[in-house]
């Protein structure tokens, strides 16, 4: 994963993430994208490789079977704009840096409810333009596109939500294997591509810089089955789980490479917090503390990275050959300064798997201030 700041300051034109680049509206919206003014970057996230029966209602071809969603994707972007920038990203759009989030227009075109959660909190608490969200619903042939501009009393994607919707996030277990994928939609490759152009035309709009006024701020609804449209208009609620104050992030001068943890952890100066000393914590992600195989129970050693991005360590269980995983008591979501070793404090950012546009907060005397790393990702 290289820099696209770099592109995108050479361009001089807007930045698009397309979260869940290879699905079903996904796939129609990318090219669309393409061919759109105002772009000069497009970072495409999505974790998945296509299967045959994709062929069916994504927009791909049968010699993309086999391959990673956001390759393919990217490769396509590149042959319809070849001066475009592309970043593919064959991940979850959890694991992009958060500062990549900044000033840029996020598409998303995910199935999960907690994807979707995730992406909601990363607009609004790192300024992107918008966040323009797209569904389906194969059963009554229904398309929607919903706009959300972030903003301290503007509406966020959770000021709609009820218990019930917090209640259907798909949950997560450590210690029961792998967790369940979304259900697909199994949506008519039409209806997909409605839901696209419906997400595209809203993505111009901001692209152009139309009046906040003139956009959409709420949801389109189109039921083509019964042939009727409805456009609803959101409210922003006072009782909504979500702080919609921005994060006021505080970019560096150095890279991951650069920076140290005891260097990062003194950022801000001041005195120290509450129980003696200061703590540092990832934008988003965990620390891993260690991996243990879930099939016969086989430990690492003592390590110290972010969950998804440990490096130079064998994750892979040399007795099951399963991928090797942290437990709930493996990992930590801060790591406090009395609580590292001297060799701890003085490795790079980049050997805990930081990278360039990670963004980090430092706690001291309570007070939380938040830090974006600059320079290169080495793309290992």
């Amino acid at each position: 994963m290289g820099n696209p700041e770099n592109t995108l300051r050479s361009a001089s034109k807007r930045k698009v993430i397309v979260a869940g680049a290879g699905g079903n509206i996904g796939s129609h919206v990318v090219p669309l994208i393409a061919r759109q003014g105002g772009v000069g970057l497009i970072i495409l996230a999505d974790p998945d490789i296509y299967e045959a029966k994709n062929a069916v209602s994504q927009n791909i071809a049968a010699c993309d079977v086999g391959r990673p969603k956001a390759t393919v994707q990217a490769q396509r972007l590149r042959q319809i704009c070849p001066t475009l920038g592309v970043v593919a990203v064959d991940d979850r759009i959890e694991t992009l840096p958060l500062g990549w989030f900044q000033d840029a227009v996020v598409l998303g075109c995910l199935d999960s409810r907690r994807s979707r959660r995730y992406l909601n909190e990363a607009v609004f608490k790192l300024r992107s333009l918008a966040l323009i969200d797209a569904g389906v619903d194969a059963a009554g042939l229904q398309a929607r596109v919903s706009v959300y501009l972030p903003g301290l009393e503007l509406p966020c994607m959770e000021c709609a939500w009820h218990d019930a919707d917090y209640d259907a996030i798909e949950q997560q277990y450590r210690c029961g294997g792998a967790n369940a994928p979304a259900a697909a939609t199994n949506a008519p490759a039409a209806l997909g591509a409605l839901a696209a152009s419906l997400q595209a035309i809203e993505c111009g709009k901001v692209l152009a810089g139309v009046d906040r006024g003139e956009l959409l701020r709420g949801e389109l609804f189109i039921d083509a089955r019964h042939h009727r449209q409805i456009v609803s208009t959101f409210r922003r609620n006072p009782a909504c789980r979500l702080d919609h104050s921005p994060w006021q992030v505080e970019r560096l001068d150095r890279s991951a490479e650069a920076l140290r943890l005891g260097d990062a952890l003194a950022l801000g100066g001041g005195t120290a917090c509450a129980n003696g000393a200061p703590a540092l914590r990832a934008g988003s992600g965990l620390f891993v503390r260690r991996l243990a195989c879930p099939g016969c129970g086989r430990r690492s050693e003592p390590l110290l990275a972010l969950e998804g991005r440990v490096r130079g360590v064998d994750t892979t269980c040399r007795a099951c050959r399963l991928r090797m995983r942290a437990g709930a008591f493996d990992v930590a979501d801060w790591l406090e300064e009395g609580e590292l070793g001297e060799q701890e404090r003085a490795r790079s950012l980049a050997s805990l798997g930081f990278r360039h546009g990670d963004v980090f907060v430092v706690r001291r005397a309570g007070e939380e201030r938040h830090y974006e790393i600059a320079g290169f990702d080495s793309g290992e």
